[in-house]
């Protein structure tokens, strides 16, 4: 057996003049008995190997990674053949196709057959062709994922047949070719950051790969943004650039591939936006204090970021505001704050170009507590005699704390206001005993000054009297009669004196201040009259006495005959 390579495309080779003569008259019988085969359109090339006209055709997906199908057609061109065999048929494939499968008139496995690497063939199943007859079968195969576009490969065929006697291997290279297509390629826009502030620089990146096969595409982007055109090399799949803007507002951008060759690579567009905003600030506040009492004052200081950014910050608290220029990056203002609680202080930047810089703000909080106040409580005097005025008197610290002051003492209450820190009210009190003073200072500006309360007290003492006894005459005879008389002091009080006189006890009413009785005197000698006044209300009224002497003359009688003092006359005043 011998192996054959025919030229692609030729001329049928030419067979013995035997087996012409014999095919021409074959070819005659049957044209007369209307054997032969109508012409069927055939696509791909074609080629002549012995008697079978072969056609091998490529179509599918001429890509890199695609799939492709070789259909092999060997068609016996001879009106009669007598022993025309086709033993085996294959295709011989470009380096790197990966073999898939075959359909068609192909018995058993797939192999190189002995033909070297890179052919694919087998036993058509029934070998005899006769005139007219043919045989196909449809190879396919995957392109290599790393194929280029513009690349050409070509595929041939081989073919063992016997004609009569001889039965060789005949193979035609290149029969068919075809062209890899520019790879379509993809562009995929990223902007960092997304949101980009004006003046700050933002990098446009566009991600170039191929849309089949593993290869990466080469060439340039060009991105247009914002009347911008920027190009950059693509390095790896990778194209980068920076671009800067002075305005605000939504960008689009648009990313163009070119390849370095249009035959390996097609165009492709991609798209992505930049926002553009103004330039971030921030505001950081700081208050000093953080804690104060009512009438204390604060600085609160902004500080800008960027330092450079221009414009006001309005400092804002309990109602107050104020609005400062920035300089140097900062501002400050001081308050004052007279009301109590936690007061929330808002700085807030405005910008001088706002298309520039945002605002932005902060706040912060003080707690402002009320001034306390101290209080003390006196009694002028601390002692006094009943319905006696006293002057109770509650001393406020500060002084400058305004409001009123409640007293309570002895069930009663009485009020005054504050004047530079005093307060004090004037009260009599006409039963005896020690009384508990409570003094409570309500401010009038409960914000700013706090409550405080105080203790004191107060004694009442009865208020005196005094008794003055005298007696008419001083000097009496034995059994003369004698007044008593007792002035007691203050004349407007009420009670019982009490006269004792050797022993004996006479009562005189007080009436304005005044109580008299008379007694009998029946024994020679001095006699002490002891006048006790004895107040009514005793708790308003201290008692009081006083003692006389009454001389009384001569010897001793009977005094009207009884061995008494005699009558007692107006000892209760009747």
């Amino acid at each position: 057996m011998t192996t054959r390579e025919i030229a692609a495309p030729t001329a049928p080779a030419t067979t013995t003049r035997l087996a012409r003569a014999l095919t021409a008259l074959l070819s005659a019988f049957a044209l007369l008995l209307g054997l032969a085969p109508a012409a069927t359109a055939q696509t791909g090339e074609t080629t002549a190997i012995d008697p079978f006209r072969v056609t091998l055709s490529v179509s599918g997906d001429l890509r890199p990674g695609g799939e492709v199908t070789y259909t092999l057609r060997a068609t016996n061109t001879e009106v009669i053949a007598l022993n025309t065999t086709l033993h085996h048929y294959g295709v011989r494939v470009p380096s790197g196709f990966q073999y898939l499968g075959v359909t068609g008139d192909l018995d058993g496995a797939v192999s190189d057959l002995g033909q070297g690497v890179n052919f694919y063939g087998g036993d058509p199943g029934s070998n005899t062709v006769w005139g007219g007859g043919s045989r196909e079968a449809k190879f396919r195969f995957r392109i290599p994922a790393d194929a280029t576009g513009g690349t050409i490969y070509s595929a041939g065929v081989g073919m063992e047949t016997k004609l009569l006697w001889n039965r060789d291997w005949h193979h035609v290279n290149n029969l068919v070719s075809f062209t890899v297509t520019p790879v379509q390629s993809a562009t995929q826009v990223t902007v960092a950051p997304s949101v980009a502030r004006v003046g700050e620089p933002v990098t446009l990146t566009a991600n170039v790969s191929a849309v089949h096969g593993t290869n990466t595409p080469t060439g340039s982007v060009s991105f247009a943004v914002d009347g911008q055109t920027l190009t950059a090399p693509v390095v790896n799949g990778v194209a980068s650039t920076t671009a800067i803007f002075e305005a605000t507002g939504t960008k689009p951008v648009t990313a163009t591939f070119t390849p370095a060759s249009g035959t390996e690579w097609q165009t492709s567009v991609g798209t992505g936006t930049v926002n553009v905003q103004s330039e971030a600030t921030q505001t950081q506040l700081t208050l000093d204090p953080v804690a104060i009492h009512d009438g204390d004052q604060i600085t609160a200081t902004a500080r800008l970021t960027p330092a450079a950014a221009t414009g006001h910050v309005v400092f804002t608290v309990d109602g107050q505001t104020q609005r400062i220029p920035v300089t140097g990056g900062e501002a400050q203002a001081t308050f004052q704050l007279i009301t109590s609680g936690e007061k929330t202080v808002l700085a807030a930047f405005e910008p001088a170009n706002p298309a520039r810089y945002t605002t932005s703000q902060d706040e912060e909080t003080v707690a402002v507590s009320e001034l306390t106040t101290t209080m003390t409580v006196s009694v002028n005097p601390s002692t006094a005699t009943a319905g006696e005025q006293i002057a109770i008197t509650a001393d406020i610290t500060p002084e400058d704390a305004t409001g009123t002051v409640t007293f309570e003492v002895a069930g009663r209450t009485l009020t005054a206001p504050v004047v530079d820190g005093k307060a004090t009210v004037y009260t009599s009190l006409i039963t005896k005993g020690t009384y508990p003073i409570t003094a409570t200072f309500t401010s009038d500006q409960p914000t700013r000054w706090l409550g405080s309360a105080g203790t004191g007290s107060v004694t009442i003492q009865a208020e005196g009297t005094e008794t003055e006894v005298t007696v008419d005459p001083a000097t009496v005879a034995v059994g003369g009669e004698v007044t008593l008389t007792a002035r007691v002091t203050p004349r407007t009080v009420d009670g019982v004196v009490t006269f004792t006189v050797n022993g004996t006890e006479y009562l005189a009413d007080v009436v304005d201040g005044v109580a008299t009785t008379t007694v009998l005197m029946p024994d020679a000698g001095d006699e002490t009259v002891r006048a006790v006044f004895t107040p009514a209300d005793t708790e308003r009224y201290a008692p009081s006495e006083d003692s006389a002497t009454i001389t009384v003359t001569g010897t001793g009688g009977d005094g009207g005959g009884s061995g008494s003092l005699g009558s007692l006359t107006g000892s209760l005043g009747s």
